[in-house]
Parts: C-alpha cells; sequence; structure tokens
C-alpha cells in the first residue's frame, strides 16, 4: 500500500530519433527549506518553539560543513557524504593544480531512505506538449540542408512531433503551398514516417518557386491521435528547383 505518490508527465526524448519519452516530475520544481522541515517537524509534535528548530537545524548544518571541511565523511539518515579530490597528477609533480584538481564531494542515498521509495506510487498525468514543429529540410540527393530541394528526389524533414497519422486519408499529409495558398500533398507514402524525421519524395511535377512547406497530422503520441489535425508550417521559405 502506497502512502505517497508522485505525480509525473511525460516529456518527449529530443535526444534520440525513437518514439520514445522521458517521466519528468510535477513537484521537482518545489523545495522544501530549513524553515519548511522545522515547521513539518513542530506540525509533527515537537514542543520546541519554531526558531529554536530553525537554529538547531541551521547549526547541525554548520557542523556537517565543517567536518567535510575536515575531509571526513558525513552520514545522515538520508545521504552519505564523502569529500573527494578530482584530476590526475602525472610524473614528479606533486602539488596541487586549481587548473587541473578539484575539491567536490560524492553524495549517496542510505539504505533508509531507498526502502523508503518501496512506499512511493507514480501516477502519470499524460504527455507534457513540448511543441511540434520542422526544424530543418535536407535535400537528400544533394545532403545540403539551405532549404532548397529538388523535384523528384526525397527530402529529409526534422524536428517534433511530425508523423502523419493517419496516412491514408486526404486530410492528412505534407503538403506544399505556393504563394496563392494553393497546397499540393505529397501523395505517395513515406519512406520514413517518425514523430522527429520524415522522408518523402518531392512531386517531379512541381513546379519550381517558392513555397511553404506544411505537415497536417492527428498525431499526438505512441497510437493515439488527436481530435483535430494539427498544422505545422515550416518557419523558411522553401524553394524547388
Amino acid at each position: 500500500m502506497n502512502d505517497s505518490e508522485w505525480k509525473v508527465w511525460l516529456q518527449e526524448n529530443k535526444l534520440t530519433e525513437e518514439d520514445n519519452y522521458y517521466a519528468e516530475i510535477s513537484t521537482a520544481g518545489k523545495t522544501a527549506y530549513t524553515e519548511d522541515i522545522a515547521r513539518a517537524i513542530k506540525a509533527a509534535g515537537s514542543e520546541l518553539q519554531l526558531e529554536t528548530l530553525v537554529d538547531v537545524l541551521n547549526h547541525a548544518d554548520r557542523v556537517r560543513r565543517d567536518t567535510l571541511r575536515q575531509g571526513c565523511s558525513v552520514q545522515t539518515g538520508v545521504a552519505h557524504i564523502a569529500p573527494r579530490v578530482r584530476g590526475v597528477w602525472t610524473g614528479d609533480d606533486r602539488a596541487f593544480d586549481p587548473a587541473r584538481h578539484s575539491l567536490g564531494f560524492d553524495l549517496s542515498a542510505t539504505a533508509e531512505l531507498r526502502a523508503a521509495l518501496d512506499g512511493v506510487g507514480v501516477l502519470v498525468l499524460g504527455m507534457k506538449d513540448s511543441g511540434a514543429y520542422i526544424g530543418s529540410v535536407t535535400d537528400l540527393s544533394s545532403g545540403r540542408a539551405d532549404d532548397t530541394v529538388t523535384r523528384g528526389e526525397d527530402m529529409s524533414l526534422s524536428g517534433a512531433r511530425l508523423k502523419v497519422a493517419p496516412d491514408d486519408d486526404g486530410e492528412c499529409g505534407v503538403f506544399f503551398v505556393d504563394g496563392a495558398g494553393e497546397a499540393t500533398r505529397i501523395g505517395h507514402r513515406y519512406a520514413e514516417n517518425m514523430p522527429k524525421r520524415i522522408i518523402a519524395q518531392v512531386p517531379p511535377d512541381l513546379e519550381a518557386g517558392a513555397y511553404t512547406l506544411r505537415v497536417v497530422t492527428r498525431y499526438m503520441h505512441g497510437k493515439q491521435l488527436l481530435r483535430d489535425t494539427r498544422v505545422i508550417d515550416y518557419r523558411k521559405t522553401l524553394t524547388v528547383t
């Protein structure tokens, strides 16, 4: 039985090409300070005055800092803190060089803190919308990403939440929109249709000129679809040659 719960949002992992996500704890930005700890101790039934509790906690922190400055480790009910010297010595040089060496600490959770996780549940609140966009367009025949593509050749669209879904209707797809607002849809299957990349062929019969590249999709995440279509326009003008 869980007595605590972490509420998390799923955030898109932009470091991979795969359709995966990581959890962002919704309360991660909230921090409990010394005064907050003292109030919690007081609320739990301590007979000490709030000011006394704050003073005791602050004094304990000062003692821990002094202990660590002496090169000793500190063990609490929450963490083990050990001093550490980082860097490498070479040759006969025995001097500490701040340019190559540094002082720091290693922190690790105690067994008591790790055991406390047994009573923590996780509630996934849903997807945190990080926005859909076309970040770049590459002409795969030349390898150039200078906002110029070639008729009849493949191009690669990179960005986020681009996947065309569903890809078998006339409403969703990749479009070239000319200056008059006339949209030409790529009518064939995509060589790749992923949230972070689409590879498609520029229509061979498309007139040369300047266009707005547009992706229309109902993709949300996984197999889930939006109720309404999302329109994603490339922020730069695309030149077709």
